[in-house]
């Protein structure tokens, strides 16, 4: 009997881990949950352009143009290298990074592809060089608004009658067709 005993008493030492264990396993695994919760809640700081980091970012893409891949992209060893260069004239929000260099280097492709996408439709004046897209009229008017409510266009609705400072180098740097 003796033997059977201590038997039933290693068993209940065995379930007694187990329960331990597994106990420790889901307040871990609860943990883990709570701190993932947190660390996403955290809001990231976002970066805040001014002209000359924006003007810094279009100028150093224009030198490194030749490193631009397919699709006008650029590598991330470019974008850090450009954050790098705009840090000097940062003066307001965090430092640039080569994710926040590429995140403005694509909205700057959008408004790009947009205007070049609008001049290219048939009846459409050229840009003009200071008034931009140049509306005159309410025909003009017409056609400009169907095509800025369209989501992809939206980023050209600034240029209505101004022009876009970055278009001249916006050309030299992508390839022909846009990217």
């Amino acid at each position: 009997m003796e033997s059977c005993y201590r038997i039933d008493n290693l068993k209940g030492v065995h379930l007694t881990r187990h329960k331990h264990i597994l106990t420790s396993v889901v307040s871990l695994t609860a943990l883990a949950a709570h701190y993932t919760t947190v660390l996403m809640a955290q809001e990231k700081e976002k970066a805040f352009w001014t002209e000359s980091e924006v003007t810094a970012l279009v100028d150093y893409l224009h030198e490194h143009r030749s490193e631009h891949a397919e699709g006008g992209n650029f590598k991330m060893v470019t974008f850090n290298g450009a954050a790098r260069d705009i840090a000097p004239k940062k003066t307001q929000g965090p430092q640039k990074t080569g994710k926040m260099c590429q995140t403005k280097w694509t909205s700057l492709k959008q408004i790009y592809n947009a205007i070049d996408k609008y001049c290219k439709q048939s009846g459409i004046n050229q840009w003009h060089p200071e008034y931009g897209a140049n509306i005159q009229g309410e025909a003009a008017a017409a056609v400009f608004d169907a095509y800025v409510q369209q989501k992809s266009n939206s980023a050209m609705c600034p240029f209505r009658n101004s022009r876009w400072v970055y278009l001249e180098r916006m050309q030299e740097i992508l390839p022909v067709g846009g990217a």
